[in-house]
């Protein structure tokens, strides 16, 4: 199959790239032949970092979609908080176990909530259980939630770093929480970050910026955004 048509959120190698000028120009950016990736969606929100009463917590904008605030007489979904805003945590959509995970953050009905920052995107570096060095974005990081050495339930997103940290919670289910067990990325799984650096964006072509596709090198974390016209050219197979 072609890389246009493979699904969202599964590893997968390059097996060949009959474009030879394309060809060349992606093994320059680490992207070749047995090269294996995750394919995701390339349009990514930004996330949000928002202060509470107990300190501050980091959303990715999905996350922050299902969580509905009053904003004096407006109401509206926290992803579309502004600086100015006053706001207060309405209710919370999603899943049980959505629910559930935020809610030992302290996000509830009744919690006020004001904007911090927006962030940029950005790479958390961790070591799974010991052995392996993966990468993952800051919005995968706000959806891991464990402690170190039996302190209260945090993010890994604000996890100190050459700590160990232990899984407790995924505050997600699906595709993502597929993708993130497939890392080994699971409730009682031991990780340590060690370190957060900004994300690597390629973009091949102006198309590219428009396009939905963007390959995540499992090695070294680059995001490669391809048009769909040159995602067809690369043919791939599921690992």
């Amino acid at each position: 199959m072609n890389m246009y048509e493979a699904p969202y959120e599964q590893l997968m190698k390059l097996i060949a790239v009959p474009d030879q000028e394309l060809a060349n120009e992606l093994s320059k950016v680490g992207l070749r032949a047995g090269t294996e990736f995750h394919k995701h969606l390339s349009k990514n929100p930004q996330s949000i970092r928002i202060k509470v009463a107990n300190g501050s917590i980091m959303l990715g904008s999905r996350m922050a979609q299902r969580i509905i605030i009053k904003c004096g007489k407006e109401t509206k979904s926290l992803n579309k908080i502004l600086f100015i805003d006053d706001a207060v945590i309405e209710s919370i959509e999603g899943g049980k176990g959505f629910q559930t995970a935020v809610s030992k953050l302290g996000l509830k009905p009744g919690i006020k909530v004001n904007l911090i920052h927006r962030l940029p995107k950005m790479e958390y570096v961790i070591r799974v259980n010991g052995s392996s060095r993966i990468k993952i974005s800051e919005v995968r990081a706000a959806r891991i939630l464990g402690f170190h050495d039996e302190e209260k339930i945090i993010q890994l997103s604000a996890a100190r770093v050459a700590m160990n940290f232990t899984v407790t919670d995924i505050a997600v289910g699906g595709k993502s929480a597929a993708f993130l067990k497939e890392l080994g990325i699971i409730p009682k799984a031991n990780l340590i970050l060690e370190g957060v650096e900004a994300s690597k964006d390629i973009f091949f072509s102006q198309a590219a910026k428009n396009s939905d596709i963007c390959i995540k090198l499992k090695s070294s974390g680059a995001r490669i955004h391809l048009s769909n016209d040159k995602a067809k050219l690369l043919k791939v197979k599921m690992v």
